[in-house]
């Protein structure tokens, strides 16, 4: 499948529903994200839809690369891909030191 024609941009917090969505429909946590912890979250828009989300939750100089999520009829299109490289971006214009990753099922696995 080819990447979806969409928009990856910041988060914001009026993005706190529709990224909440997601990661309930992917079967990731969500319940420590406020609208207010979103400063290193990127979203992938299409038609005003929230279709992917990738988080980077910073402690000092290091930050967890968390909520890796893409919509279950667009995996496999290179959209998780293209959030992650934007939050590895984001990493290196914060000069982070270090990124870390947890993943938490057999397809976060295979993903990274």
């Amino acid at each position: 499948m080819s990447v979806p024609d969409c928009e990856i941009r910041r988060a914001a917090a009026t993005d706190f529903d529709g990224i909440r969505a997601l990661l309930d429909l992917c079967g990731l946590p969500a319940s420590d994200l406020a609208a207010q912890s979103l400063g290193g979250f990127h979203v992938a828009v299409r038609d005003a839809e929230i279709i992917g989300v990738a988080g980077l939750e910073q402690a000092g100089d290091a930050a967890l690369l968390r909520s890796v999520a893409v919509h279950p009829r667009l995996r496999a299109s290179g959209l998780g891909t293209r959030l992650v490289d934007a939050s590895i971006a984001l990493a290196q214009r914060r000069s982070l030191r270090a990124l870390y990753l947890i993943p938490n099922d057999k397809s976060a696995h295979a993903f990274f």
